[in-house]
């Protein structure tokens, strides 16, 4: 066989058209992650340490669904009680099911619930703490240490945008989490509590994953939204008030889905070479099937074709011949057959003696 490889110039100056770079936004980091596959398609300071605020409760939610709390009781510690901060309004000693605490913790953002949860799961927040950083290790999640189970600024206590990322992803994956992550309001026992995702309703898609502030963190919010069946993820940390991270998030999930495009990379029946024929002339290669390809901001786009140095014959028209492999960044995301344009008829007599003196004076 012999290989073609063709750099596709029009699609090529419509990716780099779609490659606009990520806007500026008030974030002091960011990661923006196709959520079909984890692909990158802009980050900022994402491996930077900060403080992450109740992003921190992703992983005690993560925790707790490992542990099967969602089917279980527990009885609110007075420790819970005494947090303060964004609460469910726990009570010690109140017997509250799993479910409720689950909810509390990823909805209204409950300090209390996630103490609760924590004690209730590890018998002490110390022991919670200690499974959430070897957790946080055996994710890869190697940024990240924390020493409280809900997000109040501690020392020595901090994460990554990137780290973020992985739990949100990973939270995303259980239907009851996305369920409860894109409710605007939870009511837990007689307590109706409004979500602190205040992008949930306002920009179209948004559904999930978790907020966050404190003085040291900023204003934080993982983001998970869906557009055209396509998902994506933003981790934004450090914004400067809630209107801004909001108006950040919501910017960067626009920039990203508009650069993410299904194209037609081939269309069936487009001629792409002549091939020799056994008996002199050539018979024409053409694509069999149209390709389409998602193409997203950055990527380079190839088509290679593989052909033979001559066909056999005989051979019937649309008999495939050769094949062409879509490339996105050298990664073959795409194959089409090229198949014969017309049929090619065993070679008589005459053909053979013609094709055998054209090689031999060739040689000579």
């Amino acid at each position: 066989m012999r290989y073609l490889l063709a750099l596709v110039a029009l699609l090529a100056a419509v990716a780099s058209a779609g490659a606009a770079p990520a806007p500026d936004v008030p974030l002091a980091a960011y990661i923006v992650v196709d959520g079909r596959d984890g692909y990158v398609l802009a980050e900022h300071d994402a491996t930077a340490p900060r403080a992450v605020a109740s992003l921190t409760k992703m992983m005690t939610a993560h925790l707790a669904l490992e542990a099967g709390a969602l089917d279980r009781s527990f009885r609110v510690p007075a420790a819970a009680t005494v947090i303060g901060e964004s609460t469910a309004g726990l009570r010690a000693g109140q017997r509250i099911s799993g479910f409720d605490l689950f909810e509390a913790l990823l909805v209204p953002s409950a300090n209390d619930a996630a103490e609760t949860l924590a004690i209730g799961l590890a018998g002490s927040e110390r022991a919670f703490v200690t499974r959430m950083n070897e957790t946080a290790a055996s994710l890869g999640m190697l940024d990240t240490v924390y020493r409280a189970p809900y997000g109040l600024d501690a020392d020595g206590q901090h994460s990554t945008a990137a780290d973020q990322l992985i739990l949100a992803r990973l939270l995303m994956r259980d239907g009851r989490v996305r369920r409860i992550v894109r409710q605007r309001r939870a009511r837990i026992g007689s307590v109706d509590l409004p979500a602190s995702n205040t992008l949930l309703g306002r920009y179209a898609g948004l559904d999930g994953v978790k907020t966050g502030h404190t003085a040291d963190a900023g204003w934080c919010l993982a983001a998970s939204a869906t557009r055209g069946g396509r998902r994506l993820f933003v981790v934004g940390l450090g914004a400067p008030d809630r209107e801004s991270r909001d108006l950040a998030i919501a910017r960067l999930l626009d920039w990203g889905f508009a650069g993410i495009r299904r194209v037609t990379v081939l269309q069936g029946g487009t001629l792409v070479a002549s091939v020799p024929r056994p008996a002199g002339g050539t018979v024409g290669a053409v694509v069999g099937e149209a390709v389409r390809v998602t193409i997203r901001p950055g990527e380079r786009l190839r088509v290679r074709y593989s052909l033979p140095g001559e066909v056999p014959a005989p051979l019937v028209r649309g008999a495939e011949i050769g094949r062409a492999e879509v490339l996105v960044d050298d990664r073959v995301v795409a194959v089409a057959p090229l198949v014969a344009a017309a049929a090619v008829p065993a070679p008589g007599i005459v053909d053979r003696v013609t094709a055998w003196l054209g090689r031999a004076v060739a040689v000579a």
